[in-house]
């Protein structure tokens, strides 16, 4: 009994380890490591961006929403977000302050339904993403696809890993996975570019049943 107290515990935790390996996810299965490369990150949204107005479906836990969300710039490092119904029914309502590597979140309103477990913070952290500058990042990790020759940066954004995708033949980004807690944790897919604009975005979360779905109207 004595050494089955010793054994089990050790067995316990390695089989924990085993298990958070097993289940991470592997985005960069058949991606190399860049040695000096001195890539920087692009921007998401264009450092000249003032206000765009986009058609917007977000799907939560069977809930269907529709309307549309404007983003728009309030300051130099402050912006408003803000998704409501075609006849002005508000959803959401966010402020986002960046400072350095951190961001500042004010809630000006949001509906009851949404406002339950991590759906108001995981709509906070994507678009505080979407919209950050990247400047005061330290040097990203590059990798490339030796297949594909898709290039994926990988850096540190408000304490989280991410990865980011390049869409091919273009110094935009693609697309953005989490490293770790991808089960808590959502991808955003990003359109074409127009006058350095996101043409379409498409946020994902499985764990929480929540899909948002963008289409540029005009900006």
């Amino acid at each position: 009994m004595e050494l089955f107290g010793k054994i089990f515990p050790k067995a316990l935790l390695f089989g924990m380890l085993l298990c958070i390996a097993s289940c991470s996810p592997n985005y960069l299965k058949d991606f190399k490591l860049l040695n000096n490369s001195d890539l920087k990150i692009p921007t998401i949204f264009n450092h000249d961006f003032q206000k765009s107005l986009y058609k917007a479906k977000l799907t939560i836990r069977g809930r269907e929403l529709s309307g549309v969300l404007i983003v728009k710039r309030i300051n130099k490092s402050g912006f408003r977000i803000v998704f409501m119904s075609e006849i002005g029914l508000k959803y959401f309502d966010f402020g986002i302050e960046y400072g350095g590597e951190e961001f500042m979140a004010r809630t000006y309103y949001i509906m009851p339904v949404l406002n339950r477990g991590e759906a108001r913070d995981i709509l906070i952290n994507d678009f505080s993403l979407l919209l950050s500058d990247f400047k005061a990042n330290r040097k990203p990790v590059v990798y490339r696809s030796a297949e594909s020759k898709r290039i994926a940066v990988e850096y540190n954004y408000n304490g989280q890993v991410y990865i980011c995708f390049r869409q091919s033949g273009s110094d935009r980004i693609g697309a953005v996975k989490w490293k770790s807690r991808a089960g808590g944790r959502s991808g955003i897919n990003i359109g074409s570019f127009p006058d350095g604009i996101p043409s379409g975005i498409e946020i994902t979360n499985k764990k929480y049943s929540l899909f948002l779905k963008l289409q540029l109207i005009e900006q």
